[in-house]
């Protein structure tokens, strides 16, 4: 399994919902641009801006706040011994 950028898990969402990315930005109340530039990773979305595109792709803010990673990665990074710095 890969991990995904945040740009990367929109887009994974955007196509799940067959929609383009004027009609994310239409939705979500947002520029074409802001879109473009989220998925690209060139920015990351304020808290305000990641409401409206839950709304817009139907998900659970929560989901966006959380942008899952591959199980084994879990486990794997609650095995590791923390350091003290």
């Amino acid at each position: 399994m890969e991990n995904r950028s945040f740009g990367q898990y929109i887009i994974q969402l955007r196509d799940k919902k067959s929609i383009s990315q004027r009609k994310l930005a239409e939705l979500a109340g947002v520029t074409n641009s802001t879109i473009s530039r989220i998925e690209a990773d060139m920015v990351k979305p304020d808290p305000a801006t990641l409401e409206k595109l839950a709304l817009a792709l139907e998900v659970d803010k929560s989901l966006l706040l959380t942008m899952p990673m591959p199980i084994f990665q879990v486990l794997q990074d609650q095995a590791k011994p923390y350091q003290l710095l």
